[in-house]
């Protein structure tokens, strides 16, 4: 039965002579499931070696054609050497350099009828030690382990793994966890229809908030002529302090927006009575990760319709093997994973698109909800080439069905304990969903040939084979195909995570105030029962939002405050103070020797002047720009050098008209003029004004003098305080509100000889 080796590199197969005993046994490779990932052939050839016979001979040298070689003539001094050159042969043959060489058993010497071949894998060669006895023999063991036997007829037996992955172990798991990340549900309604609103429009066309405040009075601006003979704006020109002149400001019921568009200035004439749009945190749905991992340790595979051994690269230390065959461990144990893994959206919905029918996650153990669907795909692989490994991690993240983003939101309230002002902070994170990409049926590397190896335009395995003669290559059989193979995702046109996030932003960023005004009165505390309505101003006293794009993330925190909202337009922040100096009794003081009591002081029955003081202090944005006297809500880069100056005086609350228009009511509302019972009133200094471009500081000051009829001094009774001769008890005990006469009063003894409750 002559065996033989091919060496690397030899034209001809090197044959044992005498031929070894073979023994072979047969393994499988199993998955804990029982499954059978592989088989391997064990191989053990035993045999002696001859100091003067046989092949190799006493040179080390083989025969190539089977056939026994004439004995050596040797001294016996000489066979000790010959056994070690036999040894070192053998060993040699049977090396790395020689690694998945052909080994041919056969029947006779170049009879193929029977017998076997394979392209084994080296584990050890073993030598015995001499016997004594024996000087002329040597034993040998040599351990072979191969992955297929392929019999005289070109046939493997039925384990042969010819068209699989060849793989001594792998695994595969599923995980799914909760995810600390939530699905916050708003209860809201988008575009035109915002509804449900509860509440009436002074004006009975308009059903809805938005409808009502949307539509006003715009009003022209070049309806009169002003005395200045520049400013054509009626209010602008009052303001001023000079006259108007000429036909009444025209008005007409429009839209807001086409009112700005056609040159006009928009005032809204329609208020809206009783509850805003509700929006409300309806839902918080779990969310989960689900985890699949697949590992797998390959064997190399050797070409099969090659007699010669792979052997060494040139200088390096690994097995030569062609790339495209994916001949190296980890090219098999990749191949093994790829099979198995799900390939993004097609896990969600199953190889067949219906969820909960044919290899769906619930088939795979997972007890997630009907309704959810896997969503921001992610793989990752780590190969180790020395170990032959391959892994591959596939992670989605599992939300409620037709999702956009994950959206947490948490709230901060506070009481100003001066005020009793609310203040409501909200948080959100808001990531973005995108669907995972599917599998195309058809693999970007296999190819359909016919008989004659052309490939053909067959882009399925079915389609391939339907033809007679057709065969469906597999990437990993076709020298032709593409290293990178296994599946084919199919390139989404969806946007990315960033753009999800940011499109979702856009829409409830407007609202944030009602969310945070419908969870506040969902606490006992707040509740419209307990505390009323609740209205937070729709502008928010801070914000701040971030944006990462790489991970698809945006944050935003805002808070609300139910502090008044700032008068003039513009402001930041807004101060208005008033100080009223309340007029005191005018007196004589006479100093008279001698006199303990010190002066005399006599009444001359006249008093000082009412005086009263205004200040307004406000800082404006001054990066905004201005557009037709109005401030305009778009920012802009900030202007630079003389062009920023240049601008200044433009951005100067009293030069943009809505400002303006905004402070001459304040100044309007404070000052004595016309106010009941004045009778004369004089701005008794210039007013002043203080602008700072740079920091958009501005404040303006201004004072009166101005004269009250007695009665409503008299009757005031806090300035009653002013007079100090009557101590104002009296007024709190007798509740008349009158002043005391002098016969009710001894001023030596500071008495009250009024009797509390009778008329004065």
């Amino acid at each position: 039965m002559p065996i033989s080796y091919h060496a690397n590199g030899e034209a001809q197969p090197s044959f044992l002579i005498p031929a070894p005993f073979v023994s072979i046994s047969k393994s499988f490779e199993k998955a804990g499931n029982g499954e059978i990932l592989g088989t391997t052939y064990n191989i053990t050839l035993t045999g002696t070696m001859i100091a003067d016979r046989g092949s190799p001979d006493k040179d080390g040298a083989f025969v190539t054609d089977g056939i026994d070689p004439t004995p050596d003539s040797l001294e016996a001094a000489e066979y000790y050497k010959s056994l070690q050159k036999k040894q070192r042969a053998l060993s040699n043959l049977f090396s790395k350099k020689n690694e998945g060489g052909q080994l041919h058993v056969q029947h006779v010497a170049g009879d193929g009828t029977q017998g076997f071949k394979c392209f084994p894998t080296i584990e050890s060669i073993d030598f015995e030690a001499h016997n004594p006895g024996n000087p002329t023999l040597s034993s040998y063991s040599i351990t072979l382990t191969s992955n297929h036997l392929i019999y005289p007829d070109g046939v493997a037996d039925n384990d042969d793994w010819k068209d699989k992955w060849l793989i001594n172990n792998a695994t595969e798991t599923w995980d799914i966890q909760e995810n600390e990340k939530r699905m916050t549900k708003r209860k809201h309604v988008t575009g035109d229809s915002k509804s449900p609103h509860t509440g009436t429009c002074d004006a009975s066309a308009f059903t809805t908030k938005e409808a009502c405040e949307e539509a006003g009075a715009c009003r022209s601006r070049t309806a009169g002529t002003c005395s200045d003979g520049e400013s054509k704006d009626q209010e602008v020109c009052q303001a001023a302090g000079k006259d108007w002149t000429g036909n009444a400001i025209s008005e007409y019921t429009d839209k807001k927006s086409d009112c700005l568009t056609n040159g006009g200035y928009f005032t809204s004439t329609n208020t809206w009575t009783g509850d805003s749009l509700k929006e409300k945190i309806d839902k918080v749905d779990k969310i989960y990760t689900v985890t699949h991992t697949v590992s797998a340790v390959g064997k190399r595979k050797f070409d099969r319709d090659d007699t010669k051994a792979p052997g060494f690269e040139t200088d390096g230390f690994f097995t030569q093997f062609d790339e495209e065959k994916n001949q190296e461990a980890w090219q098999q144990a990749r191949g093994f994973v790829y099979d198995l893994l799900k390939y993004g959206k097609s896990f969600t919905k199953g190889e067949d698109g219906i969820l909960n029918n044919k290899d769906d996650y619930d088939r795979l153990g997972l007890n997630l909800p009907d309704s959810y669907e896997g969503y921001n795909y992610n793989r990752t692989q780590t190969v180790d080439h020395l170990g032959g490994s391959f892994q591959v991690n596939e992670t989605w993240t599992f939300a409620p069905d037709h999702s956009k983003v994950l959206e947490t939101i948490d709230f901060n309230v506070s009481e100003d304990p001066a005020t009793g002002f609310l203040s409501v902070t909200v948080n959100g994170s808001i990531e973005g969903l995108v669907d995972p990409p599917s599998m195309s049926a058809v693999s970007v590397a296999a190819h359909c040939k016919d008989s004659s190896g052309a490939t053909t335009s067959h882009e399925t395995q079915t389609t391939c084979e339907s033809v007679a003669g057709n065969v469906w290559y597999p990437a990993v059989e076709d020298p032709e195909a593409d290293i990178d193979i296994g599946f084919n995702l199919e390139t989404s046109s969806i946007d990315s995570k960033f753009e999800q996030a940011r499109k979702y932003y856009d829409e409830i960023q407007s609202e944030l105030h009602l969310t945070a005004t419908s969870i506040v009165q969902e606490l006992a505390d707040y509740s419209p029962s307990s505390y009323g309505n609740i209205n937070l101003n729709k502008e928010p006293t801070s914000k701040t939002v971030g944006m990462n794009p790489n991970t698809g993330i945006i944050t935003y925190n805002y808070s609300f405050s139910q502090t008044p909202l700032f008068t003039i337009p513009g402001c930041k922040t807004e101060s208005v103070q008033v100080n009223d100096t309340y007029p005191g009794r005018v007196f004589a003081s006479t100093a008279v020797i001698g006199r303990k009591l010190g002066p005399v002081l006599q009444n001359i029955n006249t008093q000082t002047e009412w005086k009263r003081s205004l200040s307004i202090e406000c800082n404006v944005d001054i990066n905004r720009t201005i557009v037709d006297g109005v401030y305009n809500k778009n920012r802009v880069t900030p202007k630079d050098g003389t062009t920023y100056y240049g601008d200044a005086m433009k951005a100067k609350p009293s030069n943009v008209r809505d400002s303006m228009i905004a402070i001459k009511a304040v100044i309007d509302r404070f000052s004595p003029k016309g106010q009941t019972s004045v009778t004369k009133w004089f701005v008794d200094s210039p007013p002043t004004e203080n602008w700072n471009p740079r920091t958009g500081s501005w404040s303006y000051s201004i004072s009166w003098t101005y004269e009250m009829d007695d009665k409503k001094f008299e009757s005031h009774s806090i300035n009653n305080y002013s007079y100090g001769q009557y101590p104002s008890r009296w007024l709190v005990e007798d509740g008349s509100g009158e002043r005391p006469s002098d016969e009710d009063f001894d001023a030596d003894t500071a008495e009250n000889k009024h009797v509390p409750g009778e008329a004065w």
